[in-house]
C-alpha cells in the first residue's frame, strides 16, 4: 500500500521537472528489476511451454503497471502546464481587474464630487431667487 502511494499522482506543487522525471524513473527501474528478478528465478523445464505460465502473468502484470505508472505521469504533466498556465495568466487578469476596479472608484469619486458641487451651487440659486 504504501508503494501505491508514492506511484499514485499528486497534486502539482513546487516540483520541478526533473524530480518528476527521477520519480517515473524509478518507478520504472523498479519494475524492470522485478521483472529480472522474476525471470531469473528457477523455472521447470515444462513450465515454460505451458499456456498458464505463472512468470509471463507476472511479466504482463509488471508491463501493465508500467504503462499505468506512465500515464499517470503524462497525467500529472498535463496537470502541472494547466496549473502553470492558470498561475501565468491568472496574475495578469486579476492585475488588470484590479487596475479597472481602481480606475471606476476614482470615476465614481470624480462623479460624486462633481455631484455635490451642483448641488450646493443650485442650493445656492435657489437661495438667491
Amino acid at each position: 500500500a504504501q508503494d501505491r502511494r508514492s506511484l499514485a499522482p499528486s497534486p502539482p506543487s513546487g516540483r520541478t521537472e526533473a524530480a518528476r522525471a527521477a520519480r517515473l524513473l524509478s518507478a520504472e527501474r523498479m519494475l524492470r528489476i522485478a521483472a529480472a528478478a522474476l525471470l531469473g528465478a528457477a523455472v521447470p523445464a515444462g513450465a515454460a511451454t505451458t499456456g498458464g505460465n505463472p512468470v509471463r502473468k507476472v511479466v504482463t502484470l509488471l508491463q501493465k503497471m508500467q504503462t499505468q505508472v506512465q500515464d499517470e505521469g503524462k497525467r500529472e504533466q498535463k496537470l502541472f502546464d494547466e496549473y502553470m498556465c492558470y498561475c501565468k495568466t491568472g496574475g495578469e487578469t486579476l492585475e488588470q481587474s484590479i487596475q479597472e476596479a481602481k480606475e471606476k472608484i476614482e470615476a465614481g469619486t470624480a462623479a460624486v464630487k462633481e455631484s455635490a458641487e451642483l448641488k450646493a451651487q443650485l442650493e445656492g440659486d435657489l437661495k438667491a431667487h
